[in-house]
C-alpha cells in the first residue's frame, strides 16, 4: 500500500523544501511552520480517506502523502480520530461559507426552494465525503469518547445550516412552521438518508431530481412571516401587575425605622402563621410557637435552615399541596425555551446558587414580582425624581441568563412592556453576538455579569460595541476594582453594584459605590459567623441567614446564604448596609477563549439528578464532579456541556463527567469551590 502513495512524495517534498530554504525567502517561524504542516497533513489526509476510507486509511499512508514522516503527524495529532474530526471541522466551515454564498444570492428572490435543494443535495461536496462521513459516524457510535465528539460536531453542524435558514427566512419575510434548527436537522436527515441509497442504486428516489423533490417536501414548512408579534398573556399580566406594585413599593424607600421594623414584623407573623399552618416542614420546626406574639428579636430562637434540607423536604416545605418536586421539575424541563406558570399560578425557578448546589425555587406570579418589584425600583426612584420614567417605561439591556427556568431569564422573557422593559442579551452566547444584539438594540440601560461587562467593555474600547447607557448595573458576581475601572472607563458611567439572589434577597450600590443598601421590607438578612452568631459590624461574615417575607408559597425561614457580607455601622436603623464578598466565579481561559462559568452551569442545572457540582478546567476542556441523586445520563450531558463549550467558542471540547458521594469543602470557611481554573489561569 506504502507504493500507492510514492508517486506523490517528490512534489510535496520540493514544496517543503522550497518553502524553508533561505534562498529569498524569509525563514518561517516555528509557529508558522508548525501551522503550514498542519495544512499539508490535513490536505493530505482528505485525499487518503476519500480513496481509502476511514477504517483502511492509516497515518504512515497520510505521512507519506503529505510527504513527511509519521512523527510530524504525531506532532499535530493524537490520532486517527483526531485527525478526521479537524477534517470535519474545516468541512463544517467549508459549507458553511458555500451555503451563505448560496443564501446572499437568495435574499431578493422570496423563494426558499433553492436554499433547501442545496442543502439536501450531495453533489456540493468532494466525491465520496458523505459516504467517508457515515462510516466515521458508525465507528464513533462504538466508543462513547469520540461518539460525544462527534456529536458536538455535529451539532454544530447543524447550527450553522440554521443560522443560513435565518438570514434568508428573516431577509425574505418567512418563517418557519417547525423551528429552523429542526428544519437543519430534516435537511441533513434527508440528506444523510439519500446518500445510502443512491451508493447503491443511483437512479433510486428520482435519481437527479431528488432534491429539488425534496425541497418541494421541506418547502411548506416554512411559510409567510406572521405581523410583529403581541404581547402573550403573560407578557401582558406582567405588565399590569408590576405596574400596580412599583409606585407603593418605591414610595417605601423613604420609610422610616419604626414604619420599617411595624411592616417587618407584621410580614414575619404572617409568614410564620402561614408556613405553621400550610408546611410539614416548618410545623415540625416551629413546635408550638405562637406567630400573632413573635417578635424581630426571637428571630435567633428559630433554627436554620440549608438548601440541602430545603432540596431533601421539598413536598413538605411548599404550602400548597397541589404542587411537588416531580411536578416543578417537570414543568421546569418543560420550559426551557418558552416561561410558562404552572398551574397557571406559579413561577418555577432553578439555581446553582453561589454554593454550587441545585436549588429549586417556586413562588406565585404575584410573589416574583414583589422580587421584580424591589430590584428595579432604584431606576424608578430615579426617573420619577427627573420628571417620570419615559414613555417605553424603564428599558435594559441584560446579559446574563438565557433560559427562562432562571430568574433573570424569566424576566427577560416576560418583561417586555412598560414598565420595565428587558432586552436579552444571554451570557452563554458568543460575545460577537451579544455585542452585535446590542449595538442593535442600543439600551439606554445595561446589567450583566461583571465579568462578561468587562469583555463588552473591552469590545467598546476597541471599537466593535457602540453603546452609550447612561446606567450600568452589575449582578451576580464579585465586582473587582479592576472590572469596575475597565467598565466605568469604557462606558464613562459609573457602576451600580447590586446583589440579587434567587432566594429573594436584593441590595444595590449608588454609582460608583461599594456598600449596598438591601430590601429589608422583602427580607431579613442575618449576618453570622460560622456558629450562627452575629458578625458585628464591620466584621466579614461566614454566611448569611435570609427570611424571605414575600414568598409565601415556599417559606425560607433562616435560610443559609454562603456569601459574606460586612455590615457598616453607618446604615439607618433597619435597613441594612453592607459589602459583599463571595459571589465570584472564576472564568477558564483557553487561549484566545474565555468562557463564562454560566455556559457551564446552564447546562448543569438542566440535570434535575445532579444536586451538586464541583468543576475543574483542563487544558481542553472540563472535568466535573457531581453529586447526584440516583443515575442519570453521563453521556448526555456530557454531550450538552461540549455543545454549551462550542457555543462559548472553544474548539473540540472534551468533558469528563463523573459522580462522587460528596465534594470536599473549605477545611477553614466550609465554602464550596465551583470552578477551579487550572494554576495558568489563575496566576493570569
Amino acid at each position: 500500500m506504502r507504493k500507492r502513495w510514492a508517486h506523490k512524495q517528490r512534489p510535496l517534498i520540493s514544496s517543503y523544501r522550497r518553502y524553508n530554504n533561505t534562498d529569498g525567502m524569509k525563514r518561517l517561524t516555528r509557529a508558522e511552520q508548525a501551522q503550514r504542516n498542519r495544512g499539508l497533513v490535513l490536505d493530505a489526509a482528505r485525499r487518503v480517506f476519500l480513496a481509502c476510507g476511514y477504517h483502511s486509511a492509516t497515518l504512515e499512508q497520510i505521512a507519506d502523502e503529505a510527504g513527511f514522516s509519521k512523527g510530524v503527524v504525531y506532532s499535530q495529532f493524537d490520532s486517527k480520530a483526531d485527525l478526521f474530526l479537524a477534517l470535519l471541522e474545516a468541512r463544517i466551515e467549508e459549507r458553511a461559507a458555500d451555503n451563505a454564498k448560496v443564501a446572499q444570492s437568495l435574499t431578493n428572490s422570496g423563494d426558499l426552494k433553492p436554499l433547501l435543494k442545496h442543502l439536501v443535495r450531495g453533489d456540493q461536496a468532494p466525491p465520496g465525503w458523505l459516504l467517508l462521513l457515515i462510516e466515521f459516524r458508525v465507528h464513533a457510535a462504538r466508543d462513547p469518547e469520540l461518539s460525544r465528539r462527534y456529536a458536538a460536531a455535529h451539532a454544530r453542524t447543524i447550527d450553522r445550516f440554521a443560522e443560513v435558514l435565518d438570514t434568508v427566512a428573516a431577509t425574505i419575510g418567512r418563517e418557519p412552521a417547525v423551528s429552523l434548527r429542526q428544519l437543519a436537522e430534516l435537511a441533513l436527515a434527508l440528506s444523510t438518508g439519500t446518500t445510502l441509497e443512491q451508493a447503491a442504486n443511483p437512479d433510486a428516489l428520482g435519481g437527479p431530481e431528488l432534491a429539488t423533490q425534496l425541497a418541494q417536501v421541506l418547502e411548506p414548512l416554512v411559510r409567510p412571516a406572521a405581523a410583529p408579534a403581541t404581547p402573550t398573556a403573560l407578557q401582558t399580566r406582567v405588565s399590569a401587575e408590576l405596574s400596580e406594585r412599583l409606585g407603593a413599593y418605591t414610595g417605601r424607600l423613604s420609610w422610616d425605622a419604626d414604619q420599617l421594623a411595624t411592616h417587618q414584623q407584621q410580614r414575619l407573623r404572617t409568614l410564620l402563621s402561614h408556613a405553621a399552618e400550610h408546611s410539614p416542614f416548618h410545623r415540625r420546626r416551629l413546635g408550638g410557637l405562637d406567630p400573632s406574639h413573635f417578635q424581630l428579636s426571637d428571630l435567633t430562637r428559630l433554627p436554620v435552615m440549608t438548601k440541602s434540607q430545603m432540596m431533601d423536604s421539598f413536598d413538605d416545605v411548599i404550602t400548597d399541596p397541589r404542587l411537588n418536586r416531580r411536578l416543578v421539575e417537570e414543568h421546569l424541563a418543560a420550559c426551557q425555551r418558552e416561561p410558562g406558570l404552572l398551574f397557571d399560578r406559579y413561577v418555577c425557578l432553578a439555581s446553582g446558587g453561589s454554593s454550587g448546589q441545585r436549588g429549586i425555587f417556586v413562588q406565585t406570579l404575584g410573589e416574583y414580582l414583589d422580587f421584580v418589584a424591589s430590584l428595579v425600583r432604584p431606576g424608578y426612584a430615579k426617573a420619577l425624581a427627573a420628571g417620570g420614567p419615559p414613555p417605553d417605561g424603564l428599558v435594559l439591556g441584560i446579559v446574563a441568563a438565557a433560559s427562562p427556568v432562571h430568574s433573570s431569564g424569566f424576566g427577560a422573557a416576560v418583561a417586555v412592556r412598560p414598565p420595565v422593559q428587558l432586552i436579552p442579551a444571554p451570557a452563554t452566547l458568543p460575545l460577537a453576538e451579544i455585542v452585535a444584539r446590542l449595538n442593535t438594540a442600543q439600551p439606554p440601560a445595561l446589567q450583566g455579569y461583571p465579568s462578561k461587562l468587562a469583555e463588552l467593555a473591552r469590545e467598546q474600547l476597541a471599537g466593535r460595541l457602540h453603546i452609550a447607557p447612561c446606567s450600568v448595573m452589575t449582578v451576580a458576581e464579585l465586582l473587582t476594582d479592576t472590572d469596575r475601572a475597565l467598565i466605568e472607563h469604557a462606558f464613562a458611567t459609573p457602576v451600580i453594584n447590586a446583589f440579587v439572589s434567587t432566594e429573594g434577597l436584593v441590595g444595590h450600590s449608588q454609582p460608583g459605590g461599594s456598600v449596598l443598601s438591601f430590601a429589608s421590607d422583602m427580607c431579613l438578612a442575618e449576618l453570622v459567623d460560622d456558629d450562627n452568631k452575629p458578625a458585628p459590624p464591620g466584621v466579614l461574615s461566614t454566611k448569611v441567614l435570609v427570611t424571605n417575607l414575600h414568598n409565601l408559597t415556599q417559606p425560607l425561614v433562616r435560610y443559609e446564604l454562603t456569601d459574606r457580607f460586612t455590615s457598616q455601622t453607618s446604615a439607618p436603623a433597619g435597613w441594612l448596609r453592607a459589602s459583599v464578598e463571595g459571589r465570584a466565579d472564576d472564568i477558564f481561559h483557553y487561549a484566545s477563549v474565555a468562557v463564562h462559568p454560566h455556559v457551564i452551569r446552564s447546562a448543569l442545572v438542566s440535570q434535575a439528578a445532579v444536586r451538586e457540582y464541583q468543576v475543574r478546567q483542563t487544558e481542553r476542556g472540563v472535568d466535573v464532579a457531581c453529586v447526584a441523586d440516583g443515575d442519570f445520563d453521563h453521556r448526555a450531558l456530557a454531550a450538552r456541556l461540549e455543545h454549551a463549550l462550542c457555543q462559548a467558542g472553544l474548539a473540540e471540547p472534551q468533558v469528563i463527567i463523573k459522580t462522587v458521594p460528596a465534594i470536599s469543602r473549605h477545611p477553614d470557611t466550609g465554602k464550596l469551590k465551583r470552578f477551579i481554573p487550572t494554576a495558568r489561569t489563575r496566576s493570569a
